[in-house]
């Protein structure tokens, strides 16, 4: 796993996703991105959990620009709150279709929690309360 760090793009698959974003930015790209984490059956791999990670991010962020604290709080790289800044209102269907991305990724059938789960306690903490902080900034229903 290419991480540098517990950070929603602080990893390079996040980071290459960021790139097809940035050329075409879309609720598109970011829905396919979760639908892929959805569909991904027994097993989810790493680059599919590290990427549905970064898109339900982008997703919150723009969720917090109408609050004070705004999708700098989620400790977002600059290009990323560019690319928030820009895209439209969010489409119908995509609060649950993060939601479910992120089960999948914080289950014990996804690559993503077992390596973090066999790093040290304290990274593999503060991961899991980054995808949690996700999950609680998601409404139930939209």
């Amino acid at each position: 796993m290419g991480a540098w760090g517990t950070g929603y793009f602080e990893n390079d698959d996040a980071m290459d996703w960021a790139i097809e974003l940035e050329a075409a930015p879309s609720w598109e790209i970011i829905s396919m991105a979760l639908s892929a984490a959805v569909a991904g059956g027994d097993y989810l791999e790493v680059d599919v959990g590290s990427i549905a990670i970064a898109a339900s991010a982008v997703f919150a962020g723009k969720l917090l620009t109408a609050t004070p604290q705004g999708p700098t709080s989620l400790g977002l790289p600059k290009r990323i709150i560019m690319i928030i800044e820009r895209l439209p209102a969010p489409t119908g269907g995509l609060a649950a279709q993060a939601r479910s991305a992120l089960t999948a990724v914080i289950s014990k059938s996804s690559e993503l929690f077992q390596l973090w789960q066999e790093a040290d306690p304290a990274d593999f903490k503060a991961w899991r309360a980054s995808v949690l902080k996700l999950l609680d900034i998601l409404p139930s229903k939209r």
